[in-house]
């Protein structure tokens, strides 16, 4: 026959199990919170970054306004070059879709391509999908 303390004790020792074990959960679920959150930041810096070297390929004239941040960046073979070196760094965080735009856009850039990376740059962060036609992508 069981007595009062062992149900007692069986309760209290599974309420402080159930206890422990949300806690661990809750540490776990917060903990991937934070790295999800610093992966996208990272990637919103490193693409915003990127969008603007992609301008300046399209639009050689806008290489004024960056001459005093990138000095070593003279030609626009530079920034072609600096474009294709982020792509292989892209290679480790970007989406297979904003790979793909990105490599295209090495290949051969212009508004088409700089609107496709633009795109697939949105989805992977924001999930986004946009009705914005490649025109509208320049000013």
């Amino acid at each position: 026959m069981v007595g009062y303390e062992e149900i007692i004790i069986a309760i209290f020792g599974s309420g402080l199990v159930s206890g422990l074990m949300g806690i661990y959960l809750g540490y776990i679920l917060e903990k991937r919170k934070h790295e999800k959150f610093s992966e996208l930041e990272e990637k919103e810096k490193r693409y915003k970054s990127l969008i603007q070297k992609m301008r300046i390929v399209i639009e050689p004239e806008d290489m004024k306004y960056v001459k005093e941040i990138r000095p070593d960046l003279k030609t626009v073979d530079d920034w072609k070059k600096e474009i294709r070196q982020e792509w292989f760094n892209s290679l480790l965080f970007a989406s297979d879709d904003v790979i793909k735009a990105l490599k295209e856009f090495v290949l051969k850039p212009n508004n088409e391509t700089y609107a496709k990376t633009i795109w697939a740059m949105r989805r992977d962060l924001w999930s986004k999908k946009t009705n914005l036609k490649v025109e509208e992508f320049s000013i």
